[in-house]
């Protein structure tokens, strides 16, 4: 009797260190969690001050870049959304302070001056923004997150471009390069 109840623990640790290693392997790392929950923010602040964009300007450039921000940012929003759910993490769904702050200093803005600070401001998170799907592309280690990141780069680069030819025509700086990696796919 005492070896049956020997074989059945050591059974029973067996199969819990199996399922512990298992649940591990799904964790997500912290560069994979970080991405997630950058991109959610960048994507929640990008609708919002797009959708003020196409109120406060009059610029057709300008309305074409929100337009296709609202699109694009909304698709990838959504399917963040149901990829963070599968994760079981929490995304965030709300701007940051710092988009806050600068969504209320555009709040104040109309015309030429609103067209050129929400320009630059896409300039600066765009940029931002292709230096981490880059990240999460070479080094992210959850194949789900990295494929995401893999599907909506090539859009993100492609939003980049558009903003540059907007922003440089208003005399607002854009970095002359902005990727190392030619775009896959193009979704948004």
């Amino acid at each position: 009797m005492n070896r049956t109840m020997t074989a059945a623990l050591c059974g029973i640790v067996l199969t819990a260190t199996a399922g512990s290693a298992m649940a591990q392997k799904d964790k997500l790392t912290a560069q994979d969690r970080m991405f997630m929950q950058k991109v959610s923010e960048g994507n929640v602040a990008e609708i919002k001050t797009a959708r003020l964009a196409l109120n406060r300007t009059r610029s057709n450039d300008v309305k074409m870049v929100a337009n296709m921000i609202i699109k694009g940012h909304t698709q990838a929003q959504n399917e963040l959304a149901y990829l963070a759910k599968t994760k079981m993490i929490m995304v965030p769904k709300a701007p940051n302070q710092m988009h806050r702050s600068e969504y209320a200093k555009l709040s104040r803005l109309s015309g030429a001056s609103f067209d050129k600070a929400y320009l630059k401001g896409q300039v600066r998170d765009h940029y931002a923004t292709v230096q981490l799907f880059n990240r999460e592309t070479t080094i992210g280690q959850d194949s789900v997150v990295r494929g995401f990141a893999n599907k909506y780069f090539p859009d993100i680069q492609a939003h980049t471009v558009m903003i540059d030819k907007a922003a440089s025509a208003r005399g607002v700086y854009t970095p002359s390069k902005f990727a190392t990696r030619a775009p896959m796919h193009h979704n948004m």
